[in-house]
C-alpha cells in the first residue's frame, strides 16, 4: 500500500511544483514592462520610431543621416524593404 501510494504521490507533487512555478512565472510576466522600447538592444546603433509607417521612407528621404547612410548596401537593402512595407500600408488602408 505504501509503495502504491509513493508511486501515485511523487509524480503528483512533482507535477503540483511544475504547476506552481509555471503560474508564477506567468504571473512574472504579466507584471513586466509593457513599454516597446524595452526589447530594443542596448547596443543598436540605429533606433527608428515612426508613427506612420505609410509616410516612413519619404520621410527618412528627407533627413540628411539617411542620406549619407544610403550609400551602404545593406541600408540601401533596408531602404529598399521600407519601401516596399510602406506600399503595402498604403495599399492595404485604401
Amino acid at each position: 500500500m505504501l509503495k502504491k501510494t509513493i508511486k501515485i504521490g511523487t509524480p503528483l507533487i512533482l507535477i503540483l511544483i511544475i504547476i506552481i512555478i509555471s503560474y508564477n512565472t506567468y504571473q512574472d510576466t504579466i507584471k513586466g514592462n509593457n513599454n516597446p522600447i524595452s526589447i530594443i538592444p542596448s547596443n543598436a546603433c540605429i533606433i527608428i520610431q515612426c508613427n506612420k509607417a505609410d509616410n516612413l521612407f519619404y520621410s527618412l528621404e528627407k533627413t540628411n543621416i539617411w542620406n549619407k547612410a544610403i550609400m551602404i548596401d545593406k541600408v540601401n537593402d533596408i531602404g529598399d524593404i521600407i519601401k516596399k512595407t510602406a506600399t503595402i500600408f498604403n495599399t492595404n488602408t485604401s
